[in-house]
């Protein structure tokens, strides 16, 4: 009384019923398997030019997202990382340093974080907010490496009613490594899939008075605009293991 038709999709499979003798358009599309996910790790890197922003630190010469599952380890080469930062010059409760790999998961820019992010909804990022004891008060100032006075974390989009507008809120913990110039981040991104893009973007909030006096933020991005695809590897027509389709 039915017969089976596989979506032309081949990441994901729709049981389809149709009774015989009735329009190809009554399908019923009763199960939905969710999508096919690749066994093997794959990558996906872009490059970006070097000396576009004033601080070496912030400044993205390549990227390189590795994804097992939803298990991704990022990669952002910079310039140059010191061996130490100054931390909690910016005032008050400030983002003062950044580097993060955010994912449009649904590859859809107007969707999620849309104001800046280019529509991702997750990030895995390493950063630093200035968090003075008490409003008012300035923070101690600490020294130390890019990974000593760091958060590391998968962050998912939010957004926020009260003062209408996007932002990213801690979701869970990410380990993070420097090996030379280059800064890796790693935890598990949700949903990833084939229409999913993403970016590199590192953020420094300046408070030197001699290269320009006053509070100044500075980022980089790669790509400089908009976001790139995760370059998922084609996969074989097969049905999920384990799955039945009755």
């Amino acid at each position: 009384p039915y017969e089976i038709f596989e979506t032309k999709d081949p990441y994901q499979f729709i049981r389809i019923v149709q009774v015989k003798g009735e329009d190809i358009k009554d399908i019923d599309y009763s199960v939905l398997l969710p999508p096919l996910r690749p066994t093997s790790t794959f990558t996906s890197s872009i490059q970006d030019a070097r000396g576009d922003v004033p601080f070496d630190f912030i400044d993205i010469v390549g990227a390189r997202v590795e994804v097992k599952g939803e298990e991704v380890a990022a990669e952002i080469e910079l310039a140059n990382i010191p061996e130490e930062f100054t931390f909690n010059r910016a005032p008050g409760r400030a983002l003062e340093y950044g580097w993060s790999i955010s994912f449009d998961i649904d590859g859809d820019p107007t969707t999620g974080n849309s104001e800046w992010a280019y529509g991702a909804e997750y990030e895995l990022a390493v950063q630093h907010w200035v968090m003075p004891y008490r409003e008012g008060e300035k923070a101690k100032i600490l020294v130390g490496s890019l990974l000593d006075n760091t958060e590391k974390v998968v962050s998912r989009a939010e957004f926020d009613q009260k003062y209408n507008r996007w932002k990213f809120m801690p979701l869970s913990p990410a380990l993070a490594e420097v090996k030379g110039n280059t800064l890796r981040i790693s935890g598990k991104i949700p949903g990833l899939n084939p229409k999913t893009r993403w970016r590199a973007h590192t953020y420094y909030y300046q408070t030197s008075k001699t290269f320009k006096p006053g509070f100044w933020t500075f980022g980089d991005s790669a790509p400089d605009d908009g976001s790139v695809p995760l370059k998922w590897p084609v996969l074989s027509k097969e049905r999920p293991s384990g799955r039945s389709l009755y």
